[in-house]
Protein backbone atom coordinates (compact mmCIF):
# COMPACT_ATOMS: atom_id res chain seq x y z
CA UNK A 1 0.00 0.00 0.00
CA UNK A 2 1.30 3.38 -1.31
CA UNK A 3 0.30 6.23 0.67
CA UNK A 4 0.68 9.55 -1.00
CA UNK A 5 0.13 12.90 1.39
CA UNK A 6 -1.39 16.00 -0.70
CA UNK A 7 -2.35 19.20 1.18
CA UNK A 8 -6.26 18.45 1.66
CA UNK A 9 -6.68 14.80 0.65
CA UNK A 10 -4.29 11.55 0.39
CA UNK A 11 -4.52 8.76 -2.15
CA UNK A 12 -3.65 5.71 -1.24
CA UNK A 13 -2.99 2.59 -3.80
CA UNK A 14 -2.08 -0.86 -3.93
CA UNK A 15 -3.45 -4.17 -3.93
CA UNK A 16 -6.19 -4.90 -1.45
CA UNK A 17 -5.66 -8.89 -1.44
CA UNK A 18 -3.81 -10.93 -3.88
CA UNK A 19 -5.92 -14.30 -5.48
CA UNK A 20 -4.92 -17.76 -5.48
CA UNK A 21 -2.37 -17.40 -2.36
CA UNK A 22 -3.38 -18.88 0.75
CA UNK A 23 -3.83 -16.60 3.67
CA UNK A 24 -2.48 -16.91 7.09
CA UNK A 25 -4.83 -19.17 9.33
CA UNK A 26 -7.90 -17.27 10.91
CA UNK A 27 -10.21 -17.75 13.68
CA UNK A 28 -14.04 -17.57 13.84
CA UNK A 29 -16.64 -19.17 16.10
CA UNK A 30 -16.50 -22.54 14.44
CA UNK A 31 -13.27 -22.72 14.60
CA UNK A 32 -9.53 -22.33 12.03
CA UNK A 33 -9.46 -22.04 8.55
CA UNK A 34 -7.40 -20.28 5.52
CA UNK A 35 -8.71 -18.21 2.94
CA UNK A 36 -8.03 -18.18 -0.99
CA UNK A 37 -9.43 -16.34 -3.49
CA UNK A 38 -9.41 -17.32 -6.58
CA UNK A 39 -8.79 -15.64 -9.45
CA UNK A 40 -11.50 -13.78 -11.62
CA UNK A 41 -13.81 -13.53 -8.25
CA UNK A 42 -12.84 -10.04 -7.88
CA UNK A 43 -13.76 -9.10 -11.20
CA UNK A 44 -16.96 -10.85 -10.83
CA UNK A 45 -18.07 -9.03 -8.08
CA UNK A 46 -17.30 -5.48 -9.79
CA UNK A 47 -19.34 -6.06 -12.71
CA UNK A 48 -22.03 -7.60 -10.85
CA UNK A 49 -21.82 -3.91 -8.51
CA UNK A 50 -22.14 -0.56 -9.94
CA UNK A 51 -21.23 1.35 -7.04
CA UNK A 52 -17.99 0.33 -4.05
CA UNK A 53 -17.30 2.35 -1.41
CA UNK A 54 -14.37 2.30 0.70
CA UNK A 55 -14.74 2.25 4.28
CA UNK A 56 -12.93 3.45 7.29
CA UNK A 57 -13.18 0.01 9.79
CA UNK A 58 -15.67 -1.60 7.81
CA UNK A 59 -18.19 1.19 8.87
CA UNK A 60 -21.14 1.71 6.68
CA UNK A 61 -21.33 5.30 8.53
CA UNK A 62 -17.64 5.93 7.69
CA UNK A 63 -17.43 6.19 3.69
CA UNK A 64 -14.00 7.36 2.81
CA UNK A 65 -14.47 7.09 -0.90
CA UNK A 66 -16.62 5.68 -3.72
CA UNK A 67 -16.57 4.45 -7.16
CA UNK A 68 -20.23 6.23 -8.08
CA UNK A 69 -17.93 9.78 -7.43
CA UNK A 70 -14.67 8.60 -8.74
CA UNK A 71 -12.74 9.05 -5.85
CA UNK A 72 -11.64 4.54 -5.66
CA UNK A 73 -11.31 2.94 -8.58
CA UNK A 74 -10.86 -0.80 -8.51
CA UNK A 75 -9.77 -3.37 -10.87
CA UNK A 76 -8.58 -7.19 -10.56
CA UNK A 77 -5.78 -7.99 -12.48
CA UNK A 78 -3.33 -11.30 -12.38
CA UNK A 79 -2.12 -10.30 -8.55
CA UNK A 80 -5.35 -9.08 -7.23
CA UNK A 81 -7.37 -6.91 -6.79
CA UNK A 82 -5.91 -3.34 -6.71
CA UNK A 83 -7.38 0.23 -5.41
CA UNK A 84 -6.81 3.38 -5.89
CA UNK A 85 -8.49 6.02 -3.56
CA UNK A 86 -8.37 9.73 -3.08
CA UNK A 87 -9.40 10.47 0.51
CA UNK A 88 -10.37 13.80 1.59
CA UNK A 89 -11.30 12.93 5.48
CA UNK A 90 -9.52 15.13 8.46
CA UNK A 91 -8.85 12.14 10.65
CA UNK A 92 -7.13 9.55 7.66
CA UNK A 93 -5.19 12.45 6.45
CA UNK A 94 -3.79 12.87 10.17
CA UNK A 95 -3.36 8.87 10.31
CA UNK A 96 -1.58 9.37 6.92
CA UNK A 97 0.81 11.89 8.31
CA UNK A 98 1.45 9.91 11.41
CA UNK A 99 2.10 7.40 9.91
CA UNK A 100 -1.06 4.75 11.12
CA UNK A 101 -2.09 3.63 8.23
CA UNK A 102 -1.30 0.07 7.56
CA UNK A 103 -3.10 -1.74 5.05
CA UNK A 104 -6.40 -2.69 3.13
CA UNK A 105 -9.25 -5.29 3.83
CA UNK A 106 -12.49 -6.34 1.57
CA UNK A 107 -15.88 -6.98 2.97
CA UNK A 108 -17.98 -9.52 1.74
CA UNK A 109 -20.92 -11.70 2.03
Amino acid sequence: MRVQIRNDAVVIDGYVNVVERDSKTLMSPIGRFVEKIKQGAFAKSLKRRSVVDVLLNHEASRKLASTADGTAELREDAVGLFCRATITEPEVIQKARDGKLSGWSFGFV
